[in-house]
């Protein structure tokens, strides 16, 4: 069954060094470079939600400083972190901006294309890949191995197009420019492109030459210590395992693999392991891991945002529910994938294919033999309609013209002969449910028990990832707003706007630090207010220029609040330690102090600093500032005391219940 192709074929081309053939103009601020660098380094070795940061530092500082090519490479990096985090919108818009920039230089101009070559790629727009892609060849004057980069690319999408003749073409055109470049990129791209012609293998039923070439690239890779090259050919290497029957082989390759996706956090990357682990699984006969599997699959699926990562997640898990039993779960699953017209026109064949398959094999388990054996018939017609070409063993002496697959053929002359043997045990399957009608009455408490469990626990489940998921959005969303409160602070320049405006970011951060904590944590009910607190301090600091200020933490040791106490704590910390910077300490360093403990049934709060203190005459019920309003309204919030006093400074005390 040809499962999961558009994802593997588009996935291959997402890493290589982003840094290299950066500008590297010498008058750029170390902090510009510093950016680039610890970007690069993020984007292949760390988690990618990490990096986030550094290229808004990078964008802002290259603004400010008139540096076009240093904001070509910010929106280049930030069009790459949008793709590997499923926002394949505004993966295609910020390659665009970077496109749009006027003057850059010859290589910038060529990477933006090629990046926005790939973001289309990504979104299955494959004919814009194409048309991006051949317009930027044409008019390349950068001579750079990027060059290889953009044939790979338009080899995948001509791939997902099923133009075979052509995807081989530009796979071949790509290997050959990278043997023309001694750089590390050009080496990955060599690489990048064996694991195109593999995928073509594969496509063909020829493992054993498509095992050759993927082995010989997984020596490279760990030779040369390419993490994530190796975690893309132990990708396909698991697929090919699977296929023949190789299971063992098959989880181990595919573990490693997904442990890279997850632990740098690339979603689609992940969603496909996942998929790819519960085929396995069900081809093994283990249908309880298979669901567990496909559960994961589709919660991956649905934090890229992509519809056919979603309904192909969701095929795979209907198939582990038929095996399971859970015909009504699987039905229900396959009614919604088959509604959604809206994307069909996007549908490849193969999912079409797969939809096919979970329709049959329901209907087989139910019973229905009639059913399976009419939709084997409308299978039958739809993979006649397709024409796909083929090319000859010999990728050395290729030639033109291409054997038509017959595979699906046999395929289905299985699937008839199995349907036609069915039939004939129906009966004899009937009089074995008389005969078991017994003992189906005697467990169906034990029945009623286990399928109650099941459901609340699944609905637990789907509740947590829920939840995840609304902290996820909602943390994308202030990100945004914080984006365009930093635009509006570049365009002015009004010195007391632009501290307002920062006070507004770090107000925004502390609320946005506690859904990263909770989307990022497996508890979704309680935040770890060390982490929080330690975040949020940084944070703070680093808004402000005076590095002779020492904060100092004491948090109890794992203690954790719930959301709707830690938003507002989170936010009295930050106008404190705001204040503190602006007013207590002029021209000087200080300490601030910050103490978080749980006694009895109470949570003390106790917020200090060793600066100038309250003025004289101060009356904290007539005082109309705005942060002192707000600590006042937010701790009523979560029905604390408020006792702000001089203490060789000031010091705020805050008890409220648990």
């Amino acid at each position: 069954m040809k499962k999961y192709l558009f994802f593997f074929l588009v996935l291959a081309l997402t890493f290589f060094p982003f840094l290299k053939g950066f500008s590297q103009n010498n008058q750029l601020a170390k902090d510009i470079e510093f950016s680039k660098r610890k970007i690069d380094s993020i984007f292949n070795t760390g988690n990618i939600y990490d990096s986030k940061s550094f290229i808004d530092k990078l964008i802002n500082e290259a603004k400010k400083r008139n540096d076009i090519n240093s904001e070509c490479e910010g929106y280049i990096f930030l069009s790459s972190y949008c793709r590997m985090t499923g926002d394949m919108s505004n993966a295609k818009k910020y390659a665009g901006q970077a496109t749009s920039i006027e003057g850059i230089s010859a290589l910038n101009r060529t990477k933006s294309q090629l990046y926005l070559s790939i973001a289309y790629t990504e979104s299955g727009e494959y004919q814009n890949a194409i048309d991006i892609g051949l317009k930027t060849l044409k008019d390349d004057k950068s001579d750079s191995d990027l060059i290889c980069v953009l044939y790979n690319n338009i080899a995948a999408a001509y791939f997902n197009l099923e133009d075979e003749e052509s995807a081989l073409h530009y796979y071949l055109k790509s290997i050959e420019e990278s043997k023309k470049h001694k750089t590390q990129q050009a080496l990955l791209m060599e690489l990048n492109s064996t694991q195109g012609l593999s995928w073509l293998y594969i496509d063909r039923k020829d493992y054993k030459k498509a095992e050759t070439y993927l082995l010989s690239a997984l020596n490279i890779a760990i030779k040369k210590n390419l993490s994530t090259q190796k975690a893309q050919i132990d990708r396909i290497l698991g697929r090919v395992y699977t296929d023949l029957n190789n299971f063992e082989k098959a989880l181990y390759h595919q573990t490693e693999s997904l442990n890279h996706a997850i632990n740098t956090g690339y979603n689609l990357m992940a969603f496909d392991l996942s998929n790819q682990i519960s085929w396995t699984y069900l081809k093994q006969g283990n249908t309880s891991l298979s669901r567990d599997f496909s559960k994961q699959a589709l919660y991956y699926a649905q934090l890229t945002q992509d519809t056919l990562a979603v309904n192909s997640a969701t095929m795979g898990l209907a198939e582990a529910e038929t095996s399971l039993g859970n015909l009504n779960i699987a039905s229900s699953l396959l009614e919604n994938i088959s509604n959604d017209t809206i994307n069909r026109e996007r549908w490849p064949s193969y999912l079409i294919t797969q939809l096919y398959d979970a329709h049959i094999n329901l209907a087989e388990a139910q019973g229905n033999y009639k059913t399976s054996f009419y939709i084997l018939i409308k299978q039958k017609k739809y993979q006649d309609s397709i024409k796909s070409a083929r090319y000859n063993n010999d990728v050395v002496q290729i030639e033109t013209r291409y054997q038509t697959e017959k595979k699906e053929k046999e395929n289905l002359q299985l699937k008839a002969e199995k349907a036609a043997q069915a039939e004939l045990l129906a009966q004899e399957s009937k009089r074995k449910w008389q005969l078991g009608g017994g003992l189906g009455t005697a467990v169906v408490g034990l029945g009623i028990f286990a399928f109650f469990y099941r459901k609340t626990k699944k609905q637990n489940t789907v509740i947590e990832n829920l939840q995840k998921e609304l902290h996820h959005r909602v943390k994308n969303n202030l990100a945004i707003i914080d984006s365009f409160i930093q635009v509006a602070k570049d365009d002015i320049e009004d010195p007391a706007v632009d501290e307002k405006l920062t006070d507004l970011q770090n107000r925004i951060d502390s609320i946005n630090q506690v859904h990263y904590q909770l989307y990022e944590s497996k508890d979704v009910t309680h935040l770890d207010m060390r982490e929080y607190i330690n975040t949020l301090s940084t944070n703070v600091s680093q808004a402000f220029a005076n590095t002779d200020v020492v904060i100092e933490k004491n948090i109890g040791q794992g203690l954790k609040i719930e959301p709707d106490k830690s938003f507002p704590l989170g936010l009295i910390i930050n106008e404190f330690l705001t204040n503190s910077y602006k007013y207590a300490f002029t021209d000087r360093g200080g300490k601030i102090n910050i103490n978080l403990k749980s006694v009895d049934n109470q949570y003390h709060l106790t917020l200090k600093d060793d600066g100038a203190g309250l003025p004289d005459g101060f009356d904290l019920k007539k005082d109309t500032s705005f942060g002192m309003r707000i600590m006042k309204l937010l701790s009523q919030q979560i029905n604390g005391t408020f006792e702000l006093a001089n203490n060789n400074g000031l010091q705020l005390d805050i008890q409220f219940p648990r």
